[in-house]
């Protein structure tokens, strides 16, 4: 087993946004303790080859466990979470389900987070982007009728993913799914993520990245 105690999730200074707030969920909800690093872009551009030194991936967001362990990417690391503190599936086919539901997940909020650098891309990608991807997801979602997670009555660790993507979209309180405002509902009631919310800001500035900025920390 590897432990996550005291670890520390290294991810950029965007607030909740972006890749890293699903893996503070699911380490939330399993009553994990972590410390957050958070570096601006022209600061990671400058920490990234140390780093590199020590994880060859050098990707955000990863953990840093207590004994000197690097795991990240945002979806890997999701499944080694899900695996080692009990958020996985362990029926062959549950499993694949759920790997799908993450991938998907991930695919669409690939295509969120490319509006911090294409913010005149936002009226596309509400009108024709976003309901793409949300269809799919109610479709997922409505797979297991009994619910109110992903795979029925069990959260794995895709159901974290998928609720940060209902977040940062704003579509929590105008969903049209039986089935995804069941997930929301349960979702939000579990202790531990129900307190971590209400620490959370009720609004957040839109946030627009420099492209070349992006591309010198890349």
């Amino acid at each position: 087993m590897i432990s996550f105690e005291d670890s520390k999730l290294h991810y950029l200074n965007v607030g909740t946004r972006g890749r890293g707030e699903p893996i503070r969920f699911i380490l939330r909800d399993a009553g994990v303790n972590y410390q957050d690093v958070l570096y601006s872009f022209p600061e990671w551009g400058e920490s990234k080859a140390k780093i590199a030194e020590m994880y060859p991936a050098a990707v955000l967001p990863f953990i840093e466990t207590k004994d000197g362990q690097y795991f990240g990417a945002t979806v890997p690391l999701l499944r080694l979470l899900g695996k080692q503190l009990g958020y996985y599936p362990t029926d062959p086919e549950d499993d694949h389900f759920i790997e799908q539901t993450a991938d998907l997940a991930s695919g669409w909020v690939a295509e969120y987070c490319n509006l911090f650098f294409l913010p005149d891309q936002k009226e596309y990608h509400r009108t024709y982007v976003m309901p793409h991807h949300l269809a799919r997801i109610e479709r997922l979602y409505a797979a297991y009728p009994n619910g109110p997670y992903a795979l029925g009555a069990k959260i794995t660790y895709a159901d974290f993913l998928v609720y940060h993507i209902l977040y940062q979209e704003k579509l929590l309180d105008n969903l049209q799914s039986l089935h995804l405002n069941e997930f929301v509902k349960a979702f939000e009631n579990r202790p531990k993520i129900k307190a971590y919310l209400d620490t959370l800001p009720k609004q957040e500035e839109d946030i627009v990245i420099d492209y070349y900025a992006k591309k010198s920390s890349a």
